[in-house]
């Protein structure tokens, strides 16, 4: 019998596959294009024995959640037991407002279908997201893909892949290079560089611009001269510089490459041999070797030089005196120097660098780009602000530690810009976790629902932050006079992540007058040990932005309605036309 007759009369042609010792025979005889054929035939009924495996699973993992009560979002179409709901992230509305109407329709617990019909819980149920952020972290990782995503742009190694014990190590280190006390030594380069951006402003009065642009490259100069000691020159019109080129090739890939939305929820895709794939690895060995490079110049340094060392950066400035890279190579040496406990590798000192650079521009460029979008659509809030800011620091004060203090301290309007800000354009709009074992998940109604290794459950944080249900009528406004009554902080929280100026106000704040939000209702850094790291630095660098942008300018927001966003890591908006007019 040839190999053809067998795979045709045999009632399961995989195990006649499988059943090679029949076959050799036939096989050494058989002609190259029957050889061919066996091995696509083979391949093929592997495959698909595979893929019905695993929707036969997904489906047993559905219906255990069915049974539990769990409304789901509808399987209508065939095609969802293959590609699941993808639609929601890829939506011409955008993922946010979809979650937000799924809440609506489904509730604070409800359950769509990912891959291959793979059951994926979506919760806004606060003793829920207190467990997978705070309280059961061990049996609560981050999900595979998500990791993939960041370790893509920032590496394996780094704190937003790690995770348990490698996870501790690298936070221990990492988090007194955040002190506040630390990072008020950094206001001088963060002052500087916003100088630069508001004289290359104030050069074309009343010219319109795409702030979205100046904001990113603004940020990227900041972060480049206060984490790595390295100047960027991004606002640099006349030679762009090739880090922040890379950066925008990044981004406008994700407008331009029709597998962007898909790389998010299949990460295994950017692996394929595509132009595109390409262009993205080459885009990030340009930063990659930029940070190599500096890492060179800290990595065999005593401790006395790491504290006086000086860097060379792209364009050939020096930056002299603190940087972040500076204090976590003291803080680093300083553990060696405490225990036994391994520190962080040279891998993993570049991948929290390339973090530092990523997450430290990104975020924070977002988060001032629509700050500023939004106080030109409302300028009685701006020109309030205005006023409070020039009476606490006058116009024109270099910002030192004791002016910084002050505009904490004596312009809550500033804290409600940033906070109100994060809260309707969160550029973190969603996160996830998944269970490292069968376990449990319980609900604020007292239920628990059982789930098995391997679940993925995800937070829709921006839907979250404007739910009417959280925030009243007006959630889906920006209004920063809400927080002069409300309040979000959480004491049994309070522990579970870096406490900046801004909680610290609300910890302290008068809540008898003040209307208490549920647990979480605001969460734009999380909580627990994944929370922002560098939360106090952004909202530093975020307050001098404003500072000095308010009282430069008056400006009117060019872009009407909503504001079109890139979601991927971050919901990034494409475009912001603003006309600046200097102040008096």
């Amino acid at each position: 019998m040839t190999v053809l007759s067998t795979l045709a009369h045999h009632r399961d042609p995989l195990l006649a596959c499988l059943n090679l010792t029949g076959l050799l025979a036939d096989l050494r005889a058989a002609p190259p294009s029957t050889l061919a054929l066996y091995a696509a035939l083979s391949a093929t009924s592997l495959l698909l024995a595979s893929l019905t495996r695993l929707i036969l699973r997904n489906v047993r993992l559905r219906r255990a959640l069915l049974a539990q009560g769990i409304p789901a979002v509808p399987l209508t179409s065939p095609a969802h037991y293959l590609i699941g709901h993808i639609g929601m992230l890829t939506a011409a509305e955008g993922p946010v407002t979809v979650m937000a109407r799924n809440m609506k329709q489904y509730g604070n617990v409800y359950m769509t279908a990912g891959l291959l019909g793979r059951p994926t819980l979506w919760v806004a149920d606060h003793v829920a997201m207190k467990t997978l952020m705070v309280t059961r972290t061990k049996k609560w990782h981050r999900t595979d893909e998500g990791r993939a995503m960041l370790a893509a742009v920032t590496g394996w190694k780094g704190l937003l892949a790690i995770e348990d014990e490698e996870h501790r190590i690298h936070r221990k280190i990492i988090n007194p290079v955040f002190n506040l006390k630390h990072l008020k030594n950094l206001l001088p380069y963060i002052s500087s560089s916003v100088d630069e951006l508001v004289t290359l402003l104030s050069a074309n009065p009343s010219a319109t611009v795409d702030f979205v642009h100046y904001a990113q490259a603004a940020t990227l100069n900041v972060i480049g001269r206060t984490a790595i000691a390295v100047d960027f020159d991004a606002l640099n019109t006349q030679r762009k510089s090739h880090v922040h080129a890379a950066y925008e090739a990044l981004a406008s890939d994700f407008d331009t490459d029709p597998l962007a939305n898909l790389r998010r929820v299949i990460p295994a895709l950017a692996k394929l041999p595509l132009q595109s794939n390409r262009r993205f690895e080459e885009n990030m060995g340009v930063v990659r070797n930029e940070v190599r490079k500096i890492m060179a110049e800290f990595a065999h340094a005593s401790s006395e030089a790491v504290s006086q060392a000086k860097a060379v950066g792209s364009t050939g400035k020096v930056v002299e005196g603190e940087s972040l890279i500076k204090k976590l190579y003291a803080e680093m040496r300083a553990s060696e120097a405490a225990d036994d406990e391994l520190g962080i590798t040279p891998d993993g000192m570049e991948h929290e660098l390339l973090s530092f650079i990523a997450a430290g521009h990104d975020t924070t460029s977002i988060t001032l780009t629509m700050a500023l979008y939004e106080m030109g659509r409302h300028p009685e809030v701006r020109e309030r602000l205005y006023r409070d800011l020039v009476a606490a620091v006058p116009k024109g004060s270099q910002l030192g530690a004791d002016e910084y203090d002050r505009l904490v301290a004596e312009v809550p309007l500033l804290t409600h810009v940033i906070n109100e800000t994060l809260r309707v354009h969160c550029p973190v709009f969603i996160n996830g976790r998944q269970a490292t074992e069968d376990g449990e998940l319980p609900l604020a109604d007292g239920r628990v629902i059982r789930v098995s290794k391997g679940q993925r459950v995800f937070m829709p944080v921006q839907a979250i932050q404007v739910s009417p249900n959280l925030w009243g009528p007006t959630a889906a406004e920006w209004d920063p006079l809400r927080w002069e009554s409300v309040t979000t902080y959480e004491k049994d929280l309070a522990d579970s992540m870096p406490t900046d100026s801004t909680m610290a106000a609300a910890a302290t704040a008068d809540r008898s007058s003040k209307k208490v939000l549920p647990p979480l209702a605001f969460m734009p850094f999380a909580f627990g040990k994944h929370s922002c790291v560098g939360r106090e630095f952004a909202t530093l660098e975020l307050r001098v932005f404003l500072y000095k942008m308010v009282t430069g300018f008056t400006w009117e927001s060019v872009t009407k309605g909503p504001v079109q966003k890139r979601y991927s890591i971050t919901a990034s908006p494409k475009e912001v036309k603003i006309k600046f007019t200097p102040r008096a």
